[in-house]
């Protein structure tokens, strides 16, 4: 019985040692994230197709944050990542056309007179492949809040770990948002199409 005692103390200890050594290694695998924040001179390409033609505008971006999770393996360096960003309506600006810059800052088409932004904010995101993801989020327009999905590639040489740029691209249906833009630019006109393609390149290198 006390061979047992002796035998059975040691074996105690070694156990709560290992224990405690295993929450120890758990506890500094947690995922810590860097984050990417606003660059001055980040904006976004944008684009409405009339089933005919496209206007094409540009914009600025505002609180730009992307949250990232560098990983030490060889998998995905960008899976898991956040996204989150506003579009200055302000600064929405048509190349060589002022008069259809001006049309786009009105108030009706992307602006109300409280909310001058167009927000995005990540939900999900899925890897579909190497360096290359899916991001679910929530578009909001005009204070109206419908799901979204941007396809992102990340860019990198073929010596690099890691991608340098981001780049995301998708598109909505601005109808979903009640927003009709030829009537509302052109008067009378009306399209079959209403999709506003965005695309954006996210410089990584701090």
């Amino acid at each position: 019985m006390k061979k047992l005692t002796r035998l059975f103390i040691p074996l105690t200890a070694l156990l709560t040692i290992s224990i405690a050594f295993g929450l120890i290694g758990l506890s500094t695998t947690c995922k810590q994230f860097e984050t990417v924040t606003e660059r001055n001179s980040q904006h976004i390409n944008l684009a409405v197709s009339h089933g005919y033609c496209s206007s094409k505008f540009s914009g600025q971006v505002k609180n730009l944050n992307l949250e990232l999770y560098p990983r030490t393996d060889l998998g995905n360096p960008l899976e898991d990542m956040k996204l989150s960003f506003d579009i200055d309506l302000n600064t929405l600006n048509a190349c060589n056309d002022s008069s259809l810059s001006e049309k786009l800052k009105s108030p009706g088409l992307f602006i109300k007179e409280e909310d001058d932004r167009i927000t995005f904010k990540t939900t999900t995101t899925y890897t579909m492949g190497i360096d290359w993801y899916q991001i679910n989020g929530v578009l909001t327009i005009k204070g109206i809040k419908h799901n979204m999905t941007w396809f992102a590639t990340g860019i990198r040489n073929k010596n690099e770990t890691s991608p340098t740029e981001l780049v995301i691209q998708g598109k909505v249906n601005l109808l979903d948002w009640g927003i009709n833009f030829d009537r509302f630019l052109f008067g009378t006109i009306d399209s079959p199409t209403n999709w506003l393609h965005l695309n954006m390149v996210i410089d990584l290198i701090k």
